[in-house]
């Protein structure tokens, strides 16, 4: 009699052993490491910046009124040419956009000439960049610069180079993004999925190119200072937000 319960303790220990297993193994399943996909972040940064980053020059350059009174006087067709490549500025396959006052002044550029219509202004700041829209100026009177830059009354004054985010990139990534992602993601490598939002600093949104996320994943995320600038020169500051996972 006593073996035969030995016998049944024996089974019943080895049960309750086999259950313990089991009860620790399920515990132990949902602290299993799951994959660090962050990594893939850098990827997505590195695409959207080859596809959408352009190189921006901004140049200030300053005219005294006083001494240009007589031009005050006449009509808007009056311009100015400036040879930028003369101040060491690379103007290939650059457009031109200008601004007095934070309003836009027609103007154009060729070999490295930039031709500008006089408004007036003390002060105008010039942009170079790919994408930019050139308004054509009118001119039937044109200054070249050359002829006065000795004077004191005209001067160009910072010189900065920087690289921004296309605004109109922005958009046609976004169409490639709805249209070829899988394309995209072989092309960069991608070796997982992705979404990108980019806003403005009022929270404005820019772009979204977005995909449905299982519940089930972990998302990998991380924001990114940029600046952005459209085909006018309206430049913004903003965040670009990017998901993997």
């Amino acid at each position: 009699m006593k073996k035969a319960l030995t016998h049944v303790e024996v089974v019943i220990s080895f049960v309750m052993f086999i259950f313990f297993l089991i009860l620790i193994f399920s515990l132990m399943k949902p602290l299993k490491k799951t994959e660090d996909k962050s990594y893939l972040i850098e990827n997505v940064k590195k695409m959207v910046e080859k596809k959408t980053v352009v190189d921006v020059t901004r140049i200030t350059m300053g005219i005294e009124n006083e001494t240009f009174s007589s031009l005050r006087m006449m009509p808007e067709s009056v311009c100015i040419k400036i040879n930028l490549t003369e101040f060491g500025i690379n103007t290939t396959n650059k457009k031109v956009r200008v601004k007095a006052d934070n309003s836009p002044v027609n103007a154009s550029i060729s070999d490295g000439l930039a031709t500008i219509n006089f408004v007036g202004a003390k002060l105008y700041e010039i942009y170079l960049s790919e994408n930019l829209n050139e308004i054509q100026p009118s001119c039937q009177i044109i200054l070249d610069t050359s002829q006065f830059k000795y004077l004191s009354n005209f001067t160009i004054g910072l010189i900065t180079e920087t690289s921004m985010l296309s605004k109109e990139k922005l958009e046609a990534l976004k169409q490639e993004y709805e249209t070829n992602y899988s394309k995209l993601k072989d092309k960069f490598f991608i070796r997982g999925e992705f979404d990108i939002l980019v806003v403005n600093s009022t929270k404005h949104e820019i772009a979204r190119m977005e995909r449905n996320v299982p519940s089930t994943v972990n998302i990998f995320a991380r924001e990114f200072p940029i600046e952005i600038i459209d085909s006018e020169a309206r430049i913004q500051s903003g965040i670009m937000k990017i998901r993997v996972w």
